[in-house]
């Protein structure tokens, strides 16, 4: 069963809130891979290239050229699993179910378990620990200058 996913309009960035579509690169039935270019559009302030975050088989072209859309409108079309089988909706259809002995067999890390280096939220290569700079622990104890005592004026 197909599987479709619409690309919207991304925003464009400096408060520009529409685009125009200059040209398309694609059409139906094209094939395309993430990241390639499907468009381009031009806004008040430039002329940009939309690469697509699907890949797929290009299903619809919802824009034509020259048009005007606002950001967030959908404007293209992915069939991102054309040869795809009927997927069930729910494990019901397909008779099996979710259990509270096959819930027991899962395994949930404890946090117990040393995180591995290099990893996101472990110590860094060489047992450093990552830190933004002028954050974290520091390496020395902060010293106090002495305090200057007011000579009384006479």
């Amino acid at each position: 069963m197909p599987t479709y996913r619409e690309f919207k309009l991304p925003d464009v960035g400096e408060g520009l809130v529409e685009a125009e579509i200059v040209t398309w690169k694609v059409k139906r039935g094209d094939s395309v891979k993430v990241n390639d270019i499907v468009v381009e559009i031009e806004t008040a302030k430039s002329l940009v290239e939309l690469p697509t975050p699907y890949a797929g088989v290009v299903a619809d072209l919802l824009a034509a050229e020259g048009e005007t859309i606002a950001v967030g409108t959908p404007f293209f079309v992915v069939d991102v699993d054309p040869a795809g089988a009927a997927q069930p909706s729910s494990p019901a259809a397909t008779g099996t179910s979710v259990s509270d002995a096959s819930l027991a067999e899962v395994e949930v890390p404890t946090g117990d378990e040393p995180i591995e280096p290099g990893l996101i939220g472990g110590p860094a290569p060489g047992g450093r620990t990552s830190v933004l700079v002028g954050y974290g622990p520091r390496e020395s104890s902060g010293k106090r200058r002495s305090r200057k005592t007011a000579q009384a004026a006479v």
